[in-house]
């Protein structure tokens, strides 16, 4: 069974299913709506007297105690849920408690996205099958290439605008003038536009798109006010080729498609809200970064006003989130891939100093990333836990002022509740840590890293030496060996005195094995 959160991404999900299996499966639909039956081939009802190998349904027509009841606990080998991050809520509870599949998969492209984290992780006991950043994605070429260009907003439309609602800016001929020249300015790939513009509110979808409709434009806006039927057709009229036929230029919306739709052929964006959050905005950018036949890329078009929030942005795209990347993609627009970021010049400024004055390296900040990723894999997080699951790179725990992975764990534990045991370590143990962590944590010289590594395995310098050329084509120069014995055995170290090594180049008696 394959349960999804709305109706039409159950046929989206039919189709791409009978792109694999073709005629060799059978399938059914188990919707409340069934309006969409007619235009899928090989597609029945669902009938539990005639069972199909795979059913589709959504969770609102499974929440109903007749519905559910119509399977048995044990009717299913596979169950997977789509959009899974919302699996926390009752209407999806219900639906898991109830089923006993042989095999469970959740699926979701953004996990950061629920109110209880650990629930999730929980209900498939943490394992997780795949995960990929959008990074990843990008440069494996298995997302349409983007070219975003951030364009500074006109004057006045910022924070306090969108709090007050200044309507004579917001929905001036001048901005709507201005909205139209940017979108035919960096155009689109395809035979015609088929755009979405993401508003603030739906007083916003609703003013703007008739303000459009007057200029010529064919476009509606859609919020929680539609039903999903109305959704469904305005998807359709977006999607359509044949411009004899009802068609739409623009969908305008508000939140409501951050999530659970997917609309392929889409081939332009336009944000005009304020972006408060890096996932909200990958959310949107990734409404064109499906694949199509018909588009080479899509544009991003991101009207940038006086936010203070405008890091966001370059964050967003950063591969490890901090301060000195998101000024380096500002600065030079590198991104994975045949992909394009580009700013104008005062839109740059503006982000410039919102890089300023926010930062990225608080406490706040990597104790969230800290809590997020433990919760995710269930145990403390080891150095290569954050390579492989997010895009933080671990470095910025050791040259911060923190010291060491093992001192900034210790802030974590005394500032919230943590539920793992760390071990007490000795005054001289957290000296050395902070030590090597400064000194070799970043990987500065591989000679350095490999000898210490001997050491604590036992082994002594020769050996050592031996191993660095056959295993890594490395010689140890002598101006090496005289650096590595003055940085680990002088007394210079740390202000405690800390040595490491003596001046034999063995291990001093603190890591002596043998005692």
């Amino acid at each position: 069974m394959f349960i999804a959160h709305r109706n039409l991404l159950l046929i989206q999900a039919i189709l791409s299913y009978q792109k694999i299996f073709r005629n060799t499966r059978t399938y059914s639909l188990y919707s409340g709506d069934l309006s969409n039956l007619k235009e899928l081939d090989n597609v029945s009802k669902y009938d539990k007297n005639n069972p199909t190998d795979f059913v589709f349904a959504t969770c609102e027509t499974l929440n109903s105690r007749e519905n559910i009841l119509n399977f048995k606990e044990n009717q299913f080998d596979y169950i997977i849920i789509d959009e899974v991050h919302r699996a926390g809520s009752p209407t999806y509870q219900k639906i898991i408690n109830y089923f006993k599949p042989k095999f469970l998969l959740g699926m979701t492209a953004t996990p950061e996205r629920t109110d209880n984290t650990s629930l999730i992780y929980q209900l498939f006991n943490y394992n997780i099958l795949f995960d990929i950043r959008l990074k990843d994605a990008l440069e494996q070429d298995l997302l349409c290439p983007f070219h975003y260009y951030g364009i500074k907003d006109i004057i006045g439309i910022d924070d306090k605008t969108y709090e007050k609602k200044d309507f004579n800016k917001m929905y001036s001929n001048e901005r709507i003038e201005y909205i139209i020249k940017q979108s035919k300015l960096y155009g689109y790939s395809g035979k015609r536009l088929k755009g979405l513009i993401f508003c603030s509110s739906i007083e916003d979808c609703e003013v703007l798109s008739q303000k459009l409709n007057i200029r010529g434009y064919k476009t509606t806006s859609i919020s929680a006010k539609n039903t999903e039927n109305e959704v469904n057709k305005a998807i359709n009229y977006l999607e359509e080729d044949d411009t004899n036929k009802p068609y739409l230029d623009f969908i305008l919306t508000v939140d409501k498609f951050n999530e659970g739709v997917d609309i392929p052929s889409v081939n332009q964006i336009i944000m005009l809200r304020p972006t408060k959050s890096s996932i909200v905005f990958i959310q949107q950018l990734g409404r064109g970064l499906r694949k199509w036949k018909n588009k080479d890329y899509v544009v991003i078009i991101d009207f940038i006003g006086n936010f203070d929030n405008n890091y966001m942005i370059p964050k967003a795209f950063s591969s490890n989130g901090d301060s000195e990347m998101a000024r380096m993609i500002v600065a030079n627009g590198y991104l994975p891939g045949i992909s394009t970021i580009e700013f104008e010049e005062i839109a740059k400024e503006l982000i410039y100093k919102s890089i300023q004055k926010n930062n990225f390296d608080s406490f706040k900040e990597h104790k969230k990333i800290f809590f997020d990723l433990a919760t995710k894999i269930n145990r403390i997080p080891s150095y290569n836990d954050f390579l492989d699951h997010t895009d933080f790179d671990p470095i910025r725990l050791l040259t911060n002022s923190y010291g060491s992975y093992y001192e900034f764990l210790l802030k974590v534990e005394n500032s919230s509740e943590f539920i793992w045991k760390l071990e007490n370590l000795t005054d001289f143990e957290r000296d050395v840590l902070k030590f090597l962590s400064l000194n070799i944590g970043q990987g500065i010289s591989l000679e350095e890293v490999l000898f210490f590594k001997e050491l604590f395995n036992g082994g002594d310098f020769n050996y050592f030496k031996s191993t660095l050329k056959v295993d890594y084509s490395l010689n140890l120069s002598k101006q090496k060996e005289e650096t590595i014995i003055s940085i680990y055995s002088g007394n210079w170290c740390t202000s405690k005195n800390i040595k490491l090594i003596n001046n034999d180049l063995t291990l001093v008696k603190e890591f002596n094995k043998t005692t």
